[in-house]
């Protein structure tokens, strides 16, 4: 997200808009998702990239994560 320039919200701020919008916010979503990841693509210079099948976000203050 430096990269990108972008805040991450917390993961209950997404979960409240997910709530406010229910499934009809889900499309306005997916196309936020699009473009970031068009973005990201486009900055990156690799090539090649690992699909996770559990793409989880952990959150911690460990010297390790960075």
């Amino acid at each position: 997200m430096n990269l990108l320039k972008f805040r991450i919200p917390s993961a209950s701020s997404y979960g409240d808009w997910l709530r406010r919008y229910d499934k009809t916010g889900l499309n306005g979503f997916n196309q936020v998702i699009d473009k970031i990841n068009k973005k990201a693509l486009m900055l990156d210079k690799n090539t090649e990239y690992t699909l996770l099948v559990d793409p989880t976000l952990v959150e911690a203050n460990k010297r390790d994560v960075l």
